[in-house]
């Protein structure tokens, strides 16, 4: 570095001496994993199941996921703070904690533990039903629809109300619009993960389910011939956590209506544009509603 001093009349001097330095090497950046959630709370515990809830996580890269944990293995993934624990023995002690993975895919320590007991199995007074559903699903972030039609069988215990079923959705189409306007049709196809749980609340007869299934997307065309996305392995990062409710009176031997909201997992190896998918279905707020109706024979 010089330096030349200039007069009023504009003649510069001659040149300093010149002195040299280096500057410092920037400082690698600092990546730090999600703060620890909050310790959970649990409720609507049943025989074979429970819904957990925490406070959220901060993270500077932003928090992409939670991960569940009962006694300590990982039991479910969860794109909001809250998530429906399906599969649980009867009468047994849980503890469960909470982890949050940002973006970055670091981990944070895991939430402070808390414990609850699943409800004592009374033996008998099980009943099997199957019921045909159908219905439709509302896709928010997408502008978009897909009919749902299937089958339920389930067992329900009538002295409890606890029930565990086996959920199979049909293959659908769902009818989309990229920028409100653009037509798109995405093939879709569910692979539950572990079985459907809830209980029927004997008092006021108000149906709860819990459900979680992978979303499968073999196909996504604009237009309905020009592919964009899709193939066999294009499915949600982790399951979708699905959680219905019944008006009152639900009939567990005759059926009804059920309805909730569910948040859509990022969707993982579709092609080119995943990113852009995800901008548009990844997404809470979308909705559910079901007719169930008894199978004879």
């Amino acid at each position: 570095m010089t330096v030349k001093a200039v007069d009023t009349a504009g003649q510069s001097s001659d040149p300093s001496d010149a002195t040299s330095f280096t500057t410092n090497e920037e400082p690698p950046p600092v990546d730090t994993p999600p703060t620890v959630p909050g310790k959970p709370d649990v409720a609507n515990v049943s025989q074979t199941g429970a819904d957990v809830s925490w406070a959220a996580s901060t993270d500077d890269k932003g928090v992409d996921h939670y991960e569940v944990y009962l006694d300590g293995s990982k039991v479910a993934d969860a794109s909001g703070t809250s998530a429906s624990l399906s599969g649980l023995t009867a009468n047994t002690t849980y503890a469960v904690t909470v982890k949050a993975v940002d973006t970055a895919g670091q981990s944070s320590d895991p939430s402070a533990a808390t414990s609850f007991t699943t409800k004592a199995s009374t033996g008998g007074g099980n009943v099997d039903v199957t019921f045909g559903l159908s219905g439709w699903t509302h896709i928010k972030g997408a502008n978009g629809w897909a009919g749902l039609s299937g089958t339920i069988a389930a067992s329900m215990n009538l002295q409890t109300g606890d029930f565990t079923a086996d959920l199979a959705l049909d293959p659908t189409q769902a009818q989309l619009a990229i920028f409100g306007f653009l037509p798109v049709t995405a093939d879709i196809t569910f692979a539950p993960v572990g079985q459907t749980t809830g209980s029927l609340d004997l008092k006021t007869r108000v149906l709860r389910s819990q459900s979680k299934m992978n979303l499968k997307i073999p196909a996504m065309k604009v237009l309905g011939f020009l592919p964009i996305a899709g193939g066999d392995t294009c499915q949600t990062r982790y399951p979708a956590n699905i959680a219905l409710k019944s008006g009152r009176g639900f009939d567990p031997l005759g059926g009804g209506s059920v309805s909730g909201k569910y948040t859509m997992p990022p969707l993982a190896d579709c092609g080119p544009l995943t990113w852009f998918i995800n901008a548009m279905t990844a997404r809470p707020g979308n909705t559910i509603n079901l007719d169930l109706a008894p199978q004879l024979g």
